[in-house]
């Protein structure tokens, strides 16, 4: 940076310098030099107050902001709600499953007795005939065994059924809440042990019976299906 300036008396001859314009600025700011002091630019040959060699710019005030109209928060929106499903209903309950009682089929089990008895009885005779009782009693109580299972009942909290056959079946049902009458028949010797069939009626008809023919504690099962009833008809009362 050149050196340049010159500070003069005021008979108008140099008194001090050559400074630079950072020196001669220092010398202002320290208060050695007042602005009105004329100072020598050599290079031009002008002559001025040592103040106006510096143009100090002073920074323009902020613009002030403009106001900010008030506006209320907004209220959040309440979640969506998701469709509720309808409830499914409950599954049925299975309450009983059987088959025709055992002791219907006395006369199978005295038969096939009868058979291997008389094998017994003749095998000390006749040797073959051990093995003649012996088949033909286990193919009568093997037949006695399918006529059985071929014939299941059911009892849910929703209706009752009678399904039939081994390989083909067929079935029929009635609901709980349809059943108008129920009915037991027990007759003969098993009755008296609580064998009998019960007759579960609607209002439709004879054609839409469900039967269950020779089951066990037939009055137990009407009372189960009379209390499934009376709870069927509390779940309707409003």
């Amino acid at each position: 940076m050149n050196r340049d300036y010159f500070l003069l008396d005021p008979s108008g001859q140099p008194e001090s310098g050559p400074y630079t314009e950072a020196e001669l600025l220092d010398l202002l700011d320290s208060g050695e030099v007042g602005p009105d002091e004329r100072c020598l630019h050599e290079p031009t040959g002008r002559i001025h107050p040592a103040g106006a060699v510096f143009q100090v710019i002073r920074p323009e005030p902020p613009e002030p902001a403009a106001p900010v109209a008030w506006k209320p928060a907004p209220f959040p929106e309440p979640p969506e709600e998701s469709p509720s499903r309808p409830e499914s209903p409950p599954r049925p309950r299975l309450l009983y499953r059987g088959n025709p009682a055992v002791l219907t089929y006395w006369r199978s089990i005295a038969l096939a007795a009868t058979c291997i008895g008389g094998g017994l009885a003749t095998y000390q005779r006749v040797p073959s005939m051990l093995a003649m009782g012996l088949l033909a009693g286990s193919g009568i109580l093997l037949l006695a065994i399918l006529h059985r299972l071929r014939t299941q009942y059911y009892i849910t909290t929703a209706r009752v059924e009678v399904l039939r056959g081994l390989i083909s079946r067929s079935s029929r049902e009635l609901r709980i809440p349809d059943i108008r009458a129920i009915n037991v028949v027990r007759t003969g010797l098993t009755g008296l042990i609580g064998i009998g069939a019960i007759t579960f009626s609607s209002a439709a008809g004879d054609d839409d019976d469900v039967v269950f023919t020779d089951v066990s504690g037939a009055s137990r099962l009407k009372q189960l299906v009379r209390q499934l009833q009376d709870a069927a008809g509390s779940l309707r009362e409003p």
